[in-house]
Parts: C-alpha cells; sequence; structure tokens
C-alpha cells in the first residue's frame, strides 16, 4: 500500500503538466462560500457550524445500522466511543497551531513533500510538484513519517493490536496473499491520485480548509460521504440482514 502512495505521487507528477494544459488543474482563484455569498466570515461560520452539527445529528438518528445491532453506553475513554472526542480536540488543536504558522495541514501533501525530498536527496528531483526543498517541505515530511509509530502505538494503547499478516483462508493456499497485494497497491495509486488531483485528502480538504468556507472542500466532502454510504449499503446492509436472519433462526431452535 505505501508503495502504491508513492507511485501515484510519481504518477502525478508525471500527469501534471498535462492537467494543467486541459485546466483541470491550475492558478484558480479559490472560492469560499462567504466570498460568493458576500456576507462577513464569522457570523457565517458560526450558522455553518451550527448546522453541520444539526446535519450529525440528523444523519445519527437516521443510521439504518442501528436496526442490526445494539449500542452500548460506555465512558471509556481510551477503547470505547469517547476517543472520537479525544481525536477531535487534538486533531483541532494541531490544525490551529499549524493554521497560525501559516501552514497546511493534510496527509497527501505530506505524501507529497516526502517523496519530493527524497527524490532530491538522491538526485532525481521530481521538479514539476515540489521545486525545492525548503522548511515547509521537511516539516511536511514529518508528519507523515510519524503515521506508522502513531498507529502503532494508538493500537497498542486501546488493546486492539493484532498483527495477521496472512488470513487463515490465504495460509491454506499460499503463505503470501497475493490477491490482497495487488488491492492495496493499486488502491494506494489511486488513493495518491484522486488525493493530488483533488488538492487534498480527508484531513487537509476537509478537516484543514472546511474552516476557511472552502466550497471545492464541501464539494468534497459531500461526494466523499455520499460515496461511502451508497458503498455501504450496497456491501454491508445485504450482509447484516443475512446475519440478523441466521441468529434469528438460532435463537428459534434454541428456545
Amino acid at each position: 500500500g505505501v508503495v502504491g502512495l508513492v507511485v501515484g505521487v510519481i504518477a502525478y507528477n508525471m500527469i501534471q503538466p498535462s492537467l494543467v494544459e486541459a485546466g483541470i488543474l491550475g492558478n484558480r482563484q479559490d472560492l469560499t462560500l462567504y466570498g460568493v455569498l458576500g456576507v462577513p466570515y464569522g457570523p457565517l461560520a458560526v450558522a455553518w457550524g451550527v448546522l453541520f452539527i444539526i446535519f450529525a445529528l440528523i444523519a445519527d438518528w437516521l443510521d439504518p445500522a442501528k436496526k442490526f445491532y445494539q449500542e452500548k453506553v460506555s465512558f471509556n475513554l481510551i477503547k470505547d466511543e469517547w476517543h472520537w472526542a479525544i481525536g477531535g480536540v487534538a486533531a483541532g488543536s494541531i490544525i490551529a497551531w499549524a493554521t497560525a504558522q501559516g501552514e497546511y495541514l493534510g496527509f497527501s501533501g505530506a505524501l507529497l513533500a516526502l517523496v519530493g525530498t527524497v527524490s532530491h536527496l538522491i538526485g532525481h528531483p521530481i521538479s514539476n510538484v515540489v521545486p525545492k526543498i525548503n522548511e515547509g517541505i521537511i516539516w511536511h515530511s514529518g508528519l507523515i513519517l510519524g503515521v506508522l509509530p502513531g498507529a502503532f502505538i494508538a493500537a497498542i494503547i486501546s488493546g486492539k493490536f493484532k498483527f495477521d499478516p496472512v488470513p487463515p483462508a490465504f495460509a491454506r493456499v499460499t503463505p503470501i496473499p497475493y490477491v490482497r497485494m495487488v488491492l492495496v497497491f493499486f488502491a494506494g495509486v489511486f488513493l495518491a491520485l484522486g488525493a493530488l488531483i483533488g488538492g487534498g485528502c480527508t484531513t487537509g480538504a476537509f478537516l484543514s480548509a472546511y474552516p476557511t468556507l472552502s466550497i471545492g472542500s464541501m464539494a468534497m466532502s459531500g461526494t466523499y460521504f455520499i460515496v461511502g454510504v451508497l458503498t455501504a449499503n450496497l456491501i454491508y446492509f445485504r450482509r447484516w440482514s443475512r446475519f440478523i436472519e441466521a441468529k434469528k433462526e438460532s435463537e428459534e431452535v434454541y428456545d
């Protein structure tokens, strides 16, 4: 998957001039909601924040997955749902800190910076997208380098660390899960390409850019959630229905 991400960055570097020529990429003026509406930023930002919270509550209320599970109430700040609150405060604080220094926090940009830094160090710079090494590029490279140890530490602290590279079903056939490796590789390639062409990933274009009331970020996040909901409905809810039916049958047999 990591190799796929790097290949995606290199592919983006190769096609970037063509994308600029075609008008897909360029230095167009960023569109903001308050700029288009011609209203002050502050009141609109507060109103948008309230609307966003209302939207989240409505989405939770309408969540069809609730039919399939019994939600338990827990206040474990590390292992259960409340860890999202801690993660949200930490992420918001770091984003605010970066923004105050004129930096833009995003993992796709950090990946681009890391690949660009390494390419300069080995003498083959990808000049189209990363013109030169500077303090900002090195800072973003550090961000993406911290993801892997951070993920391991979080998994260990939460008690959910599991190392199972080859599932039992694959292990009976081959010790190397070739199909999974190919799928994850191409997922990495298209993930990097999509994030860079789209101008940011969920961290950059959503969490970091949303406070600017960027219309592009709103379009990106809307597309992201709509596709996610449709995919969940197509793939998982049918399985859940079968699971519930099987569970009812087993309960009837037990009774």
